[in-house]
């Protein structure tokens, strides 16, 4: 669970999230077991509303704390196998996933309002290595349009080797934005 990103109003997104840190986040809400104490004993936890994909080991996650939003509605969640490969004389399968949701808040949040969509995105590593070209630009190309589709406003993940080309690559399929936050090697 490497890889996190917060939007507003207390939304997190994890680009490899297991089942029990989607139990986890569900849990009632409880107070620091020692404040002031560093680490997790010395802060407060909070309960979550928790949408995750249906991969058994690691899969996208997004949730948003329940004393700050009403809901979170999944809009689409993509599992895409995008190429076979061998690995240390084994043949494995790669894939990419993306889980696009809508968040309401309890109140307005400025400029974004009463709801938010947001998407999550693994993308599988040799993909974004361009390995496979084809492959490569079909992910950006599902992505654009899962933006355009769901009115994404926020999106966030693990893009692996391009982390630097979202914007450009977005942008060149009619996709404005901008990137915000980058954290390698998380």
């Amino acid at each position: 669970d490497r890889q996190i990103m917060r939007c507003p109003a207390q939304v997190i997104i994890l680009a490899e999230a297991n089942e029990h840190v989607e139990e986890m986040l569900q849990w009632p809400p409880r107070e620091a077991e020692d404040p002031g104490a560093k680490g997790l004993s010395g802060r407060p936890s909070f309960e979550h509303f928790v949408v995750r994909g249906n991969e058994q080991e690691a899969a996208v996650l997004i949730a948003a704390r329940t004393d700050y939003c009403t809901y979170v509605e999944l809009l689409d969640y993509d599992l895409h196998y995008d190429h076979d490969y061998k690995e240390k004389g084994k043949w494995k399968r790669a894939w990419t996933s993306m889980l696009s949701c809508k968040v309401g808040f309890k109140q307005n949040v400025g400029h974004i309002g009463k709801s938010m969509n947001c998407m999550g995105v693994h993308a599988h590593c040799r993909t974004m290595k361009i390995e496979w070209r084809e492959v490569y630009d079909e992910f950006w190309d599902r992505c654009a349009d899962k933006i355009r589709q769901y009115d994404i406003e926020i999106m966030a993940g693990d893009v692996n080797m391009a982390l630097t080309r979202v914007v450009p690559e977005l942008r060149s399929r009619g996709r404005e934005g901008d990137g915000l936050d980058w954290c390698p090697g998380c």
